[in-house]
């Protein structure tokens, strides 16, 4: 009787051993690959997000408020600071009211008169910079303000988590037009 016995070479266990390991790495680099790139995308969108969302707040307001309260605002320097007098959501027995957006610990805050500040940008995020424009035209005494506003990733430990972005805007003081 002859018996067949089928058994490996070392030469055959190295070579498929290898072709285990290749794989393995490729299939290793791409999930890698893969989680950085959803990480950095995360990073990237609250950045963006929380941008947007202070930009959007701030030009709502201006274009609600009354008019630019200039002697406590501070205008073309990092951080500003930006105090307008309005008509809007008045406390009792007030004819007018005064809010204010500025720069704090890395953090955009909106206070307005009779409230503690609140916290318009997340802990996630820092802002690098915010300068407001104070503009007004000559002939009709039109108020506007421009927006820069920069920011960034609160914590950039590793390179490919670090985001940017700059926004800029101008916003029409409206309130004071009947």
């Amino acid at each position: 009787m002859s018996s067949s016995k089928s058994s490996f070479s070392l030469l055959e266990m190295l070579v498929y051993l290898s072709i285990v390991v290749i794989i393995g790495s490729i299939l290793l680099n791409f999930t890698f690959s893969f989680l950085q790139s959803f990480s950095k995308t995360r990073v990237k969108r609250e950045v963006i997000g929380n941008a947007r969302l202070a930009m959007e707040l701030m030009t709502a307001d201006i274009k609600a408020a009354h008019s630019v309260y200039t002697p406590t605002s501070t205008f073309g320097s990092n951080p500003g600071h930006l105090s307008m007098e309005t008509l809007v959501n008045l406390p009792v027995k007030e004819k007018r009211t005064y809010f204010n957006y500025y720069a704090s610990s890395s953090r955009l805050y909106l206070k307005r008169d009779g409230q503690n500040p609140v916290a318009i940008t997340s802990e996630s995020v820092k802002i690098d910079s915010l300068i407001f424009t104070y503009l007004q035209n000559g002939t009709t005494g039109a108020e506007s303000v421009k927006i820069d506003i920069t920011v960034i990733s609160a914590t950039p430990s590793k390179e490919y988590l670090s985001a940017t972005t700059t926004l800029t805007t101008a916003a029409s003081v409206r309130g004071n037009y009947k």
